[in-house]
């Protein structure tokens, strides 16, 4: 009486590595391209995460280096920065970063939906 042995493929050779988040220049490209939002000074593990987990979403889907997520993050503050909404001129209201970091939020913010001025 044998029990089938189960064999697993290795396949790390062939895994896609995710490059690790840089959160901190990405809140640095926040706070440089968008200063008519609310500063970021406080990067707890909330934010962390939140920031971590988006960028995992765009690297990992469209299967980005470091510098090309780098460069996705730098056109999306962009893109916020041209919205009158996001930026307040159109409301009394402004986003912030936890906003702009929201599982929600963000792929309609890149669809351009805010962008309705």
């Amino acid at each position: 009486n044998q029990e089938p042995i189960e064999v697993s493929k290795d396949t790390r050779q062939n895994k896609v590595l995710t490059p690790a988040c840089p959160i901190q220049e990405i809140v640095d490209l926040y706070n440089t391209k968008l200063p008519m939002l609310s500063k970021v000074t406080v990067v707890n593990d909330s934010r962390k995460r939140a920031i971590s987990a988006r960028w995992r979403e765009v690297v990992s889907t469209d299967k980005l280096d470091r510098q090309k997520g780098l460069e996705f993050f730098s056109w999306y503050f962009d893109m916020i920065g041209q919205s009158k909404f996001l930026t307040g001129k159109a409301k009394n209201w402004k986003a912030d970063i936890d906003f702009l970091f929201n599982p929600a939020k963000f792929p309609r913010i890149v669809e351009g939906t805010y962008h309705k001025d």
